[in-house]
């Protein structure tokens, strides 16, 4: 059996995560079972007995597959994703895998991906048939099914779940925006609020194609990027908050590429919002793709239910007075609470 006190500190989010279901999976009678029976009633697979899994089964030299499901009338190789995208051709290079050892391929992640129709089609591809549905099966979907077990391995599983954020989520009546086509555009629609705040000359505001990120350059100095958008979870880095959120993010440049900051630093949250506005400077400090000197240096959220609720009109509002509390608090103009850090 998996030990999860056994998982190495250093695993990534989408291998702890793995992990863990993995335990899961062995510790508890009947989850894996409803698992397979998730998965054959909604791809049309044939109905099987589950017998095992195996965390990073072996591949090959090119190939390195999440999981393994076994069950008693075939095999099923399944790719973990949480924040990350697929890899070039990853998903057609694991089928040509399962073709040579008579496996089955599947996809489990926390929002809606495009697949190739290629892979759609393959044979050897198991996905969800129902109308409307994504082409891959959904995190949100196992905390379903766990959260229905009474164990005390299942509810902690369930309950990690939703400090990721992987719980079904319904925007006024919309879906989920991470999933549905048309809960993301009415997100998106409610960026145009936001540009009369960043009407600057040499200020560009963009909504970022196939993502719900929306990007405010070059809008005040020292800051070179700010992004607004919904993530998943900031559960990983800081335990403030669990579950979704509605962020803005802030880059800027440091010359050279050094370590030097130039943001002074913030931790903690700002004084007087309401609902609580979380602001961290601890997250990775990395480069954008496009500038080496360009590093992000803090972000700002808040519970994403805080600002999507059921009025479309009031849910443009609340990202409005979001976005410009954050910036006034990052333009000094708003004091924040200094919090021990041991308690993020």
């Amino acid at each position: 059996m998996a030990n999860v006190l056994l998982v190495s500190p250093a695993l990534d989010p989408e291998d702890r995560l793995t992990a863990y279901w993995h335990y899961l999976l062995d510790a508890v009678p009947g989850v894996g079972q409803a698992f397979v029976d998730h998965v054959s009633s909604r791809s049309g697979l044939a109905p099987s007995k589950f017998l095992g899994s195996v965390d990073h089964p072996m591949g090959d030299r090119a190939n390195r597959p999440d999981f393994l499901i076994r069950c008693q009338d075939y095999d099923v190789l399944f790719e973990h994703k949480l924040d990350s995208t697929l890899g070039r051709h990853q998903l057609e290079r694991y089928l040509a895998l399962c073709q040579t050892r008579g496996q089955q391929l599947a996809l489990v992640t926390a929002r809606s991906l495009p697949l190739e129709a290629s892979v759609c089609a393959s044979p050897w591809f198991v996905r969800p048939r129902a109308p409307g549905a994504p082409a891959h099966f959904l995190w949100q979907d196992v905390h379903d099914i766990v959260r229905g077990f009474p164990d005390r391995v299942a509810r902690d599983f369930a309950k990690y779940l939703e400090a990721l954020g992987l719980t079904h989520f319904d925007w006024a009546g919309l879906g989920d925006p991470f999933t549905s086509d048309e809960a993301a555009q009415e997100v998106r629609s409610l960026y145009d609020g936001l540009s009369p705040m960043f009407r600057a000359p040499g200020v560009s505001c963009l909504k970022t194609a196939n993502s719900l990120i929306y990007q405010i350059r070059r809008p005040f100095p020292p800051v070179h990027l700010i992004n607004v958008g919904p993530l998943v979870s900031v559960a990983e880095w800081d335990r403030r908050v669990w579950g979704r959120v509605m962020a803005l993010w802030v880059w800027a440049p440091r010359p050279g590429g050094g370590h030097q900051r130039v943001l002074p630093q913030a931790h903690g949250y700002i004084r007087g919002s309401s609902p609580r506005i979380f602001v961290d400077d601890q997250a990775s400090a990395a480069p954008v793709l496009y500038d080496r000197e360009v590093f992000q240096e803090r972000q700002y959220y808040v519970p994403l239910t805080e600002v999507l609720v059921r009025s479309r009109e009031l849910s443009q509002d609340r990202l409005v007075s979001f976005v410009r509390t954050a910036i006034d608090h990052l333009r000094g103009r708003r004091a924040h609470v200094q919090q021990d850090r041991n308690d993020a």
